[in-house]
């Protein structure tokens, strides 16, 4: 060390053991400290279990036909998923309108065990 430079003077490089740092730490165990009450307490309050109820309930889900809607909108900007979206829409079709089973079928599936 030069003994030129005064050390009084000097900035500190580090932080650790400087009055900023204690100060700090004591605002972010503040911060931890009201964070964990105000947690507590919405634990403990009764509207908060009547939430949880209504949450687990599912009084809170979209609607499977919004959901559909909203994945259609994101998917329909991507070209690529247009033919995701038929095979989906056949998917669907195929659901409700069942193909129906050839006569042979039906006869083996009405035959008795032997």
């Amino acid at each position: 060390m030069d003994k030129n430079i005064d050390e009084s003077i000097r900035k500190p490089r580090r932080s650790k053991g400087t009055p900023f740092f204690k100060q700090r730490n004591y605002y972010a165990l503040g911060f931890l400290g009201l964070s964990a009450i105000t947690a507590v307490l919405f634990e403990f309050w009764g509207q908060s279990k009547k939430l949880k109820n209504s949450l687990l309930e599912g009084k809170f889900d979209y609607p499977v036909e919004l959901k559909e809607r909203i994945i259609r909108q994101k998917w329909s900007n991507d070209p690529g998923m247009t033919s995701i979206l038929k095979t989906l829409d056949e998917k669907k079709e195929q659901e409700q309108y069942p193909k129906k089973q050839s006569y042979f079928v039906e006869m083996l599936q009405k035959v008795p065990d032997l």
